[in-house]
């Protein structure tokens, strides 16, 4: 394996060309709004690279000012960084800005701990940028259209929300469950979500119960303003006193108006 120093190739002319470099780990630069946003998880990757080193080169494609922006393997380089290298190895790619994102976008969605959140704002920047539709995009991708319409729809949170859920360990499956519900509440549920560590299927649980709830509240509230109208009311009672007057009850009302209310007695005889 030919493996060429970056002293070697630092003076070249900028063309295109694909090939395995060894770059410096600082002179490397990454995709605008395709950066890392931590470096969560990183120090078992970057203790084995102490011990066995980059065993797969990141790949990395030339910009017209020179420079070498990596497209995939962000990790691999901080990590590399982090085990105290300060060259690693490099497989150089020919790509248009649309293809850069796209390769970018492609090695997050195969990688399990990959944060959906900032998958979703790239797959959006990515649309927007280069004018693809949700279809377009997902045929490039290689993805399900549902797929990228789902991570699209992460978008409806803003910006806050979405660091929230991230930084909180919640997954697109908690965002789906939080989006079904109103506005008002999604604040609040991500945080219930967060602060107690629930999994999708707890939160879930929480929601329905929730749900429930609030359908028994809204019964009540609808028989609270039934029993709000004074004459219904009153039919009622008296609906209700003739019955028993005619099953043999000696039931007697009397209703009277006393300090700005009405009052409404009922005696029933101890004994029949």
């Amino acid at each position: 394996m030919l493996l060429k120093k970056y002293s070697d190739i630092r003076n070249d002319s900028p063309r295109r060309r694909s090939g395995l470099l060894e770059l410096p780990i600082g002179e490397l630069t990454f995709l605008p709004f395709a950066e890392c946003r931590t470096d969560k998880g990183l120090m078992p990757l970057a203790k084995s690279i102490s011990m066995l080193g980059v065993l797969e080169p990141v790949t990395v494609r030339r910009r017209g000012d020179g420079c070498f922006e990596v497209v995939c393997g962000q990790r691999r380089v901080r990590a590399a960084g982090l085990a105290g290298l300060k060259h690693i190895p490099c497989m150089m790619t020919e790509l248009s800005d649309s293809g850069a994102y796209a390769a970018r976008l492609s090695s997050m969605l195969h990688i399990k701990r990959s944060d959906i959140f900032q998958t979703a704002e790239l797959l959006g920047r990515f649309c927007t940028a280069f004018h693809f539709d949700e279809q377009q995009a997902a045929m490039l991708l290689g993805l399900p259209r549902n797929c990228a319409a789902r991570m699209l729809r992460l978008l409806s949170f803003p910006r806050e929300q979405r660091l929230h859920m991230s930084a909180g360990g919640l997954n697109e499956h908690h965002a789906e469950l939080i989006l079904a519900r109103p506005l008002a509440e999604r604040e609040e549920l991500i945080g219930l979500a967060v602060d107690k560590q629930m999994s999708p299927a707890e939160l879930e649980r929480h929601i329905t119960a929730r749900q429930n709830e609030e359908k028994k509240r809204r019964s009540y509230l609808r028989r609270a303003a039934v029993l709000s109208d004074r004459r219904l009311f009153f039919n009622t009672v008296d609906k209700a006193v003739r019955v028993l007057k005619l099953a043999g009850v000696a039931v007697t009302t009397e209703k009277k108006q006393c300090g700005g209310c009405t009052e409404l007695t009922i005696r029933f005889p101890d004994k029949q």
